[in-house]
């Protein structure tokens, strides 16, 4: 089971990226065209906060969890 959910406003990026290393499951981050970055990689991460420096596509997209359990770390960054 796959959850999606929202980014909330004002959170600190890097707070969030070290919530996702702590997921057990991939955390995919979808842009409203449709391209995913799997935020466990060290490459889409740095595309995700170069993308979060220079625009809002960060309240656009959605956060996919692939693992329920995971939400436990992310929960106070998603809405």
């Amino acid at each position: 089971m796959k959850l999606k959910d929202h980014l909330r406003g004002n959170i600190e990026i890097m707070e969030f990226l070290d919530a996702v290393k702590r997921c057990r499951g991939d955390v995919l981050f979808q842009t409203t065209e449709g391209d995913s970055l799997n935020l466990k990689s060290q490459l889409s991460e740095y595309i995700f906060l170069a993308s979060a420096l220079t625009n809002d596509i960060i309240q656009r997209g959605e956060i996919i969890i692939e693992n329920p359990a995971d939400l436990d770390y992310l929960e106070k960054y998603v809405d």
